[in-house]
């Protein structure tokens, strides 16, 4: 027998995928992608995103919106007034296998800001 995690997940099956991207863009406006990972095989994930806000101070405290199976899972603190690396986690998200893993912004940036960020997707389970 298998050992498995408190979540059920065979430990057993070896399980190392993992899939990055990163991107950027200029003072995007409402709901624009600026990081997209091809929709990853069907599984149960830990996702990490990490991103940064340049340029001109952004005012916007929560604009960066991760989303995957077609809906939106957060939105995370963008560091307003602050142009620091910000690096959010999410342990265990089951993705469907057919939608992309992408961040976004929430609302139109303030001008003069680049976004730049990346998706990390390491299969678990």
């Amino acid at each position: 027998m298998s050992p498995l995690d408190p979540a059920g997940t065979d430990l057993a099956v070896p399980v190392a995928d993992t899939l990055s991207i990163g991107g950027s863009v200029a003072a995007p406006g409402l709901g624009v992608l600026f990081v997209s990972l091809a929709a990853p095989p069907a599984g149960v994930y830990r996702i990490e995103i990490t991103f940064v806000i340049t340029g001109a101070v952004e005012t916007n405290a929560l604009n960066v919106r991760l989303q995957y199976n077609g809906s939106g899972k957060g939105d995370f603190a963008s560091g307003a007034g602050v142009a620091a690396i910000l690096t959010y986690v999410i342990e265990r998200a089951t993705l469907d296998g057919a939608s992309v893993v992408k961040l976004t912004t929430v609302a139109a940036a303030t001008a003069a800001t680049v976004y730049t960020g990346t998706i990390s997707a390491t299969r678990i389970g």
